[in-house]
This record gives C-alpha cells, structure tokens and sequence, in this order.
C-alpha cells in the first residue's frame, strides 16, 4: 500500500509541474513607493499656530519678480505652534499683479533650532482703507534636526496692515515625522 501511495503521490508532483518549464510564477509584493507614502500619511499630525506675527522687512525687484507692479517682499516673523513651541520664520514672495503670491519660500527655526522648510503660493485681497488679507498654500519640505524628513501641508491665512507693513495670521495644516525623531 506504502508503495501505491508513494506513486500516487509521484504521478501527482509529475503532474503538476508538467508546463512549469519557465521560471515560477511570482506574487506582486507591496508597492514600496506606495507603502512609503502610506506610512508617511499614518504618521500625519496636526501642525497649527497659536499666535503668528510678522513684519515686512524689504521690498525689492528681483530677476523673475520685476515685471511693472511686481517685487520679492521678504517678510520676518515669531510666534508659537505645534511641534516648534516659540519659532521664528523668514520668508519671501513674489507680489504679482491681481494680488497673486507667487514663488513663496521660507523656513521656521523651532524653539530648539530645528529648521522647517517650506514653499508656498496664494492670493492676497485689499480691504480698505488699510487692510490687506491673505490666504497662502505651504507645502513643508524638510529641514534639519526632526524635521529632516517632514512632509506636509497647510493653508495660512492673516491680514496685514499697508501703513505699517505688521500682520497676523495663523497656520493650520498636517505634517509627518518621517525619520525623525521625537515630536
């Protein structure tokens, strides 16, 4: 019996790998780049501002930025928020004509010295007689220290008084710890 069982299970394996000439099927695995995106958006935390304020510091034509009514407005500012506790920013942007914010970049330096890098674009509105609103779009691209890796988003809004070139705004958005360290 031993022995029929044993051809049996012979003609069985003989049988199953007639047409496996080629190389074995093989199973897709996880997507890297997918699974890395995946991780990185599990990892999102709330990124907000408490307090935001800023002053313009200059206003200068720059190659890219100096058609007629267009200039590159850097702008200096302090606050605190999550994830920087008391921060201070540097940040410029191109002014374009229709109040359009346009080639914005800029970076927080977080409590401990950590820097956050981010690029922005946005609209601006002029409320008379003195009141400019803003609306901007970030994009955080990395840094140093814990925000080394750190991706995310957030929407900006604030106002800016035209006689004295101060303002306020707040930050509300998400970002990732990816590869850093502690939040």
């Amino acid at each position: 019996m031993s022995y029929r069982l044993s051809l049996v299970s012979l003609s069985l394996l003989a049988f199953l790998s007639v047409g496996c000439d080629g190389a074995l099927p093989t199973l897709p695995g996880p997507d890297i780049a997918m699974q890395a995106h995946r991780s990185s958006e599990e990892q999102m935390v709330p990124f907000t501002t408490s307090s935001y304020t800023f002053h313009v510091t200059a206003v200068v034509p720059e190659p890219g930025c100096d058609a007629a009514g267009e200039s590159r407005r850097y702008v200096s500012g302090e606050g605190t928020g999550t994830h920087l506790g008391s921060y201070t920013v540097d940040l410029s942007f191109c002014s374009r004509a229709g109040g359009i914010l346009d080639d914005g970049r800029g970076a927080f330096v977080a409590a401990n010295g950590d820097l956050l890098r981010f690029t922005f674009h946005g609209t601006s509105t002029f409320n008379p007689p003195f009141t400019l609103s803003f609306t901007s779009y970030n994009d955080f691209s990395g840094g140093t220290g814990r925000f080394g890796s750190a991706t995310g988003q957030a929407v900006v809004t604030g106002t800016l008084d035209v006689r004295t070139g101060a303002g306020g705004g707040r930050y509300e958005g998400v970002i990732s710890y990816v590869g850093s360290s502690t939040p």
